[in-house]
């Protein structure tokens, strides 16, 4: 078993603490792609624990991306071809909002920090990146699995659909109210 100095134990809590920090956005941004999807899908929960597999196997930001828009050329109708759809959007948070994020996370840990530290927090940063996206691919499953499941009740409860997209809304204007405060 290795044994970490106590600096670089400092330095883990402390870019634990600051992923942590961002959860709510995280599932902000999941609740967000997922209320992409039309009530009419037929995408499978197999098919995001392929992803999610995909993403924790290659722990590539670059290959994950790419089995995305594989699946969108392959299941054009659950994926959603549009550049504003469902698979396009989780990309777009993947390359777009999670790099921000883990740009955001390293410039605050370097804030008061030594010359070493920082380096170090930045030399983290591809790391970081791929963490937040393990974590955002998690998220898009469980959402998605509330949802399918309540398109799937829709046939014994006419508003099972309605009263998800209700709940999930919920989630996005939380994360919209906190970023206008």
């Amino acid at each position: 078993m290795t044994e970490l100095d106590p600096i670089t134990l400092r330095r883990e809590l402390m870019l634990r603490n600051a992923i942590e920090a961002r959860l709510d956005r995280l599932v902000s941004l999941a609740t967000s792609a997922a209320l992409k999807l039309s009530p009419r899908t037929q995408m499978e929960e197999s098919q995001l624990r392929n992803l999610l597999n995909a993403a924790l196997e290659s722990r590539s930001v670059e290959v994950t991306t790419n089995f995305i828009r594989y699946q969108i050329a392959r299941k054009e109708r659950d994926w959603d071809t549009s550049l504003n759809g469902f698979g396009h959007t989780i990309i777009q948070h993947i390359v777009k909002s999670l790099k921000t994020t883990a740009d955001d996370i390293v410039s605050d840990l370097g804030n008061d920090s030594t010359d070493a530290d920082r380096a170090w927090f930045q030399s983290k940063n591809s790391d970081i990146h791929v963490r937040l996206m393990h974590l955002y691919l998690g998220y898009v499953n469980r959402v998605f699995y509330f949802y399918k499941k309540s398109i799937d009740r829709e046939r014994r409860d006419p508003d099972a659909v309605k009263d998800a997209l209700i709940s999930l809304k919920l989630v996005t204007a939380l994360e919209e109210a906190k970023a206008d405060a």
